[in-house]
């Protein structure tokens, strides 16, 4: 008898402790999700079980206003890690950044996508772009990688700094950024023009 209630409780716990079906699974995310769900229902005037949250994404911002900084303000220019949660609430879809207990709506996601197009050369996409890049290199999970910095840079032609094998550079100057990412005890450096990132050095997988 005694033996049967244990197992009991012990299902029930587990139960209890289940992530339920579509929703994040680590603390982290599902911190970020509520976050979001409670910050998006203040804004709409809505209830929060009217939010529904569709992904939570892992995002490195290259400031304080997490990518989203609303216009006339002005943000620190500090890495801010944290996680880009998609939800819908009264048929559209919004976007919500989130870091720790900071949280900002962004706007709608058809606004948001209209944003980022026009702003493709900003600096949070191109970390984003050599997270992704040194990922697939060394075969991690890009939200394994941190971000060390960033530093404004003026390369000598459209090489950057770091000539490949059988290129013929256009002249420059060529305005562009240094940036430094982080894994396993190990700093990776990428040179970008704004449009484009390459490791210097080359990076060997691992």
């Amino acid at each position: 008898m005694l033996r049967t209630a244990v197992i009991a409780i012990l299902a029930l716990s587990g139960c209890a402790n289940a992530a339920p079906p579509g929703q994040p699974s680590s603390t982290a995310e599902a911190e970020a999700s509520q976050l979001a769900r409670e910050a998006l229902a203040r804004k709409l005037h809505v209830e929060v079980g009217d939010i529904r949250v569709e992904s939570v994404t892992a995002r490195t911002w290259s400031d304080s206003g997490m990518g989203c900084g609303a216009p006339g303000t002005v943000a620190a220019t500090v890495i801010t890690e944290g996680y880009a949660v998609s939800a819908t609430a009264q048929g559209r879809t919004h976007l919500v950044h989130v870091s720790g207990r900071n949280v900002v709506v962004c706007s709608d996601a058809k606004t948001l996508r209209r944003q980022s197009a026009s702003a493709a050369r900003g600096i949070d996409e191109m970390f984003e772009r050599a997270r992704e890049d040194l990922a697939r290199r060394l075969g991690v999970e890009p939200v394994r990688i941190r971000l060390g910095g960033v530093k404004g840079q003026q390369w000598p032609d459209s090489s950057l700094g770091c000539p490949q094998q059988g290129e013929t550079p256009a002249a420059g100057p060529v305005d562009g950024l240094l940036l430094t990412l982080r894994y396993a005890g190990r700093v990776y450096t990428y040179h970008t023009d704004r449009m484009t990132v390459r490791p210097c050095p080359a990076i060997e997988a691992e």
